[in-house]
């Protein structure tokens, strides 16, 4: 069967690298297609369920902005079981300041070339510390179209999903300070890891992950 794999905000199939999946389970990436500028997010989830095969039973798995966007399809194509990772599933889970940002507009006015370093800030939000998962993030961030991740922020800041009805699997780092698991309780908890856990914690994510498959 396939598993769907979304990636996160600024990143590609790269933070995926590391898990393994159960015998039977076939990993796709869907690679983010470019924006349309002012393109809303229903819109977007719309193409993206395109590149799917729903016809077929298959798990669907997001990563940060990719399981906001894996909740938004779920709800449109309902697959056997909807995984996220680092992630909310709903706009009352954001942590507040990015609410605050998002009615503000105020990150509107972030630079794009401050959108392609992995600078220590960055790091110390995503809790990349080891050498390794700091050069992969600075690659992945390089690698990332400005204004894709601009268009990103944005949706991420304004997203208007209320209520998640297909109460996804929700696999989280109990360290992670861009999305705090503060107004919700994960299923799977990743004690030592923040928002990098899917690299940082491959093999513990990846046995949560076989865990659930294996459980249908």
């Amino acid at each position: 069967m396939i598993a769907y794999l979304l990636s996160g905000l600024g990143c590609d199939k790269r933070a995926y690298q590391r898990l393994v999946f159960p015998d039977g389970i076939t990993p796709v990436h869907i690679d983010w297609p470019s924006p349309v500028k002012d393109e809303p997010l229903d819109q977007y989830t719309n193409r993206l369920i395109k590149m799917m095969d729903t016809t077929n039973p298959f798990y669907l798995i997001g990563l940060s902005f990719g399981g906001m966007m894996a909740c938004m399809i779920a709800e449109k194509t309902h697959p056997v079981k909807t995984i996220i990772i680092s992630s909310v599933a709903c706009r009352e889970e954001l942590p507040v300041f990015m609410k605050f940002l998002g009615k503000s507009r105020l990150y509107k006015l972030i630079p794009n070339r401050r959108l392609k370093k992995a600078n220590p800030v960055i790091c110390y939000f995503f809790g990349a510390h080891d050498p390794e998962s700091k050069i992969l993030l600075e690659e992945i961030i390089q690698d990332t179209d400005p204004l894709f991740l601009k268009w990103a922020i944005g949706s991420i800041l304004q997203w208007k999903n209320c209520v998640c009805h297909e109460n996804p699997i929700r696999i989280h780092g109990l360290r992670d300070r861009i999305l705090p698991p503060r107004k919700f309780k994960p299923d799977y908890s990743v004690m030592d890891s923040g928002h990098f856990a899917v690299f940082d914690s491959a093999n513990m994510v990846s046995s949560f992950i076989a865990q659930e498959i294996q459980s249908c």
